[in-house]
């Protein structure tokens, strides 16, 4: 299981694609609450906050996105640096291309969670219009009472095109592939597809 640690992280945009016919699949940790299960309705709310929260960052509202995140994440970043980081993001990235989420692990009231409730940690995998190397993933935090999902961290792990043309010129595609794998070995369950060429 992931740690829950406060982290600042660079977060990004994803405009996330949907497979309506997949059979729904549920990953709960090994120290989730026994016997629990997450409900339809707190998947769909859970993928409908993921969405929204990251239309907002495609779209370069920082603030729209900031409202999402848990008073938690707030106290770890101030809305000024996470405007900053989306816009810089944005200007490095590109628009995004696709958007994939991997997999969605759910856990309730764990150890090591910073604080008791449900969490669903959302696998991402994507590309971008001056990145074809990106995987990361957003923690979405429900207090045990229920309501609104919130941010709780997001991850990303990105090799921009610039800067692997480069690795490429100065080595090989080689280098790339094996500078890419140590940055995908972040992200859980990265599929390990490699980028286009």
């Amino acid at each position: 299981m992931r740690k829950f640690p406060l982290i600042s992280a660079l977060c990004l945009g994803l405009t996330l694609s949907a497979h309506a016919d997949a059979p729904r699949e549920i990953n709960i940790t090994s120290d989730s609450a026994p016997g629990w299960l997450p409900t339809i309705e707190q998947s769909d709310v859970a993928e409908r906050t993921a969405r929204a929260y990251l239309a907002a960052e495609d779209a370069g509202r920082a603030e729209d996105a900031y409202k999402f995140f848990a008073d938690l994440q707030k106290k770890d970043i101030s809305l000024e640096e996470f405007r900053s980081d989306v816009a810089h993001l944005r200007v490095q990235l590109g628009a995004p291309i696709e958007r994939r989420i991997v997999k969605v692990t759910w856990t309730k009231d764990s150890q090591a969670a910073p604080i008791p409730g449900v969490y669903a940690a959302i696998d991402l995998a994507s590309r971008f219009e001056n990145a074809d190397r990106h995987c990361g993933y957003l923690i979405l935090y429900q207090p045990d009472s229920g309501g609104d999902f919130q941010v709780m961290r997001e991850e990303s792990n990105i090799l921009d095109n610039a800067t692997a043309a480069d690795i490429a010129r100065k080595g090989s595609q080689a280098d790339v592939e094996a500078v890419w794998a140590k940055l995908s070995a972040n992200c859980p369950n990265f599929p390990g597809v490699a980028a286009k060429p």
